[in-house]
């Protein structure tokens, strides 16, 4: 689903039509290997292949195959028109696979990429150079293109083949580029949007293991990508440009072991699978420098690693799948994806997959996008599958709690208090018909404690019991609470209320314990003059704020467990909200909770 929302972001981007008044060739041969006198126009190349000028090796017909380090000459005709003496014309082989040079009639006019040194050029530059006055006669004209392979996709790869007037080419040249750069721009930004996934399940407090895992493989492949966009190849990094490349090749080196690192989260861990991959790894590196002037062979060791690592893969998603069967299979599917897409560009190639390749995306750019979407989109799927399942199971828990509280609530009220009352009763009683004045001041005390201790229990029956059986709802259960603060500690506390009808009553009592705790708090520590408690609405969230201007204090002190946090943090988190606490020396406390409102529906 997600590749396919991609596809259709990106389908306006498609490649453009060729500019008009474009000299095409009239016929197009295709020889391997690089035979003498390939670029001579007198050439006899009726033994050459016919093929289309405008695809992959692997697309011709002739079902052509070469492996890495191979070359490979075209030799295309082309007719001038008769004006061609009036206009300045370019020499297009459109988008090519790998290193090329371009001969016309006979003569170098220039290259792309080195064949000494097997420097990889780009795949979203079209390979073009202009014709230099003089080098373009009047008929048939000789266009020869060589080409190495140092990819899967060797070859002319689409887009403009041919002659072109300079004037009305260049721009379109800028147009077909920045559109087939899109693509990879587009994928490293959506690696670099997948890697911040697991931060923002850390923001809303998941850190889980899991969900930490996937952000390091996102992350490298998005900077793999980047790496080799057009945006990277322009960098004027002078001699430090080989560090580029440096930094490309540790992060292809790397990217399979850190999903493998993600893989072994899912199940139990082997350290015969840990010891493979490591192996696999050194070697890879270690015969990588061994050869590292030497692209095809590194290309090759490369290809060979990537099916290394595949096999722990597959078996540590076959051991994990009993335990995490959706993830075990998600991550399965996306690095085969992967693997298809690394093995695409060290020539062993999926095959039928070419031209859609060379008209958009690498193979490895494919596996990349199956990789993200899969394995991507399961993460976060399973990730809001659990905090759904988190806030429902703290939704019974409210539930289950205020049942506790209502049937303790209905105990005291029919049992301590009824004995507390008769208590009272008969220390009045006693006191009344006491002789000795001691005696009887004795005993009138004891009624009166016994009657704070009656209306003490009292307003904690009232208090334990659901607001859905109080009247008045969250605002007249703060009021109240308001009256029993200040009788209590002396300090005045204002509330306000202000809540729409849609918020579930498990929702208010939680709100209500919240500032039950954060307010007595206040009044018990803060010294301040008084305290204010608030409940607000907003179209995002809910929010409750207890706030007082007394002495504060630093919160990084406190010690766990003390002032309540550990109860404001849990009763939080049972309905999906934030707690945020703010306190400075002399300035005050403010205890903020923010409840979003999709928790509320939930």
């Amino acid at each position: 689903m997600w590749a396919v929302l991609l596809g259709l972001i990106l389908w306006p981007l498609r490649l453009a039509a060729e500019p008009s008044g474009a000299v095409v060739p009239v016929s197009a041969v295709l020889r391997s290997g690089d035979p003498p006198g390939a670029p001579d126009p007198q050439l006899d190349d009726r033994d050459w292949t016919p093929v289309a000028a405008d695809r992959s090796w692997h697309d011709q017909p002739t079902g052509m195959r070469w492996r890495v380090g191979d070359d490979a000459w075209y030799r295309l005709r082309l007719i001038a028109p008769e004006d061609f003496a009036e206009h300045a014309w370019t020499l297009s082989a459109g988008f090519v696979g790998n290193v090329s040079e371009l001969w016309m009639n006979g003569r170098r006019l220039g290259g792309f990429g080195s064949f000494t040194v097997h420097e990889v050029t780009g795949q979203r530059t079209v390979h073009a150079l202009p014709v230099p006055p003089g080098w373009l006669q009047a008929g048939t004209n000789l266009f020869a293109v060589r080409v190495r392979n140092l990819g899967g996709q060797g070859g002319l790869l689409g887009g403009p083949v041919g002659l072109f007037e300079t004037g009305a080419f260049l721009p379109v040249i800028k147009r077909l580029e920045l559109q087939r750069e899109a693509t990879r721009v587009a994928l490293a930004a959506l690696c670099f949007g997948w890697a911040l996934v697991p931060l923002g399940f850390r923001l809303v407090g998941d850190r889980s293991g899991v969900f930490a895992g996937a952000g390091l493989p996102a992350l490298l492949l998005g900077v793999g990508v980047a790496l080799h966009t057009q945006w990277a190849a322009s960098l004027p990094l002078g001699a430090a440009r080989p560090l580029l490349a440096a930094l490309a090749w540790l992060i292809a080196g790397f990217t399979g072991p850190a999903i493998y690192a993600f893989a072994r989260r899912l199940g139990p861990r082997s350290r015969v699978l840990d010891a493979w991959v490591g192996i696999g790894a050194a070697v890879y590196f270690g015969a990588s420098l061994a050869v590292a002037k030497d692209v095809p062979r590194v290309m090759e060791i490369y290809a060979g690693y990537v099916v290394w690592v595949q096999l722990a893969l597959i078996v540590q998603c076959v051991r994990a799948h009993p335990a995490n069967r959706l993830l075990a299979r998600a991550t399965l599917v996306g690095t085969v994806a992967l693997t298809l897409g690394g093995l695409g560009i060290s020539a062993l190639g999926v095959w039928p997959l070419a031209p859609f390749a060379a008209q958009w995306w690498d193979f490895s750019d494919l596996g990349i996008l199956v990789f993200l979407a899969v394995l991507g989109g399961t993460l976060l799927r399973g990730h809001v599958l659990a905090r759904r399942q988190e806030a429902e199971l703290g939704g019974r828990l409210l539930a289950a709690h205020a049942e506790e509280r209502s049937q303790l609530g209905r105990q005291v009220h029919d049992s301590v208090l009824q004995d507390v009352h008769y208590l009272k009763l008969q220390s009045q009683m006693a006191a009344d018909g006491a002789d000795a004045p001691a005696v009887r001041a004795t005993l009138t005390a004891v009624a009166d404690g016994l009657g704070s201790v009656a209306r003490d229990l009292r307003e904690l029956s009232a208090d334990l019991q659901p607001l859905s059986r109080s009247s008045g709802g969250l605002e007249a259960a703060l009021e109240r609470l308001a009256v029993r603060l200040e009788r209590r500690h002396g300090v005045p506390v204002r509330t306000s209320v202000a809540l729409p009808a849609d918020v579930p009553v498990t929702v208010q009592e939680t709100l209500y314990r919240l500032a039950r705790e954060a307010a007595g708090n206040a009044c018990r520590h803060s010294g301040a003059p008084e305290v204010a408690v608030a409940v607000v609405a907003t179209d995002a969230s809910v929010v409750l704020t207890v706030a007082d201007a007394g002495r504060g204090f630093v919160p990084a002190e406190v010690p766990a467990g003390r002032l309540g946090l550990g109860f404001l943090r849990d009763h939080a988190a049972w309905i999906g909200g934030n707690l945020e606490l703010s306190s400075a020396p002399g300035i005050g406390t403010t205890v903020r909770v923010t409840v979003p409102r999709p928790f509320l529906r939930q």
